[in-house]
């Protein structure tokens, strides 16, 4: 299990992968809540504008998550350039 961005600058969790304080997870996938709920900054991306409306509307409340509209397979990932990334994760 990564340990949170937060509480962890420069450890390393059990799966092996940096946990380092100012960087953050892409989901590709459906762990976007449960992530920003152990405390990760998460870019959460989605080809489908309405999946994202739906998520924004039913997790308005959840803390720490960027929703982006890309096609990740097709689409220029300019929105992702600046951010830095201890995991991606797809599903």
């Amino acid at each position: 299990m990564l340990e949170p961005c937060a509480a962890t600058s420069g450890t390393q969790g059990s799966e092996g992968a940096s946990a380092v304080t100012g960087r953050g997870l892409l989901d590709i996938g459906e762990l976007t809540v449960y992530l920003a709920s152990l405390g990760y900054r998460v870019d959460a991306v989605d080809f489908a504008d309405s999946a994202l409306a739906r998520a924004r509307k039913e997790h308005a409340d959840v803390a720490g998550v960027r929703w982006l509209q890309l096609d990740i397979e097709r689409d220029d990932p300019a929105p992702l350039h600046d951010a830095l990334y201890d995991l991606v994760v797809g599903g």
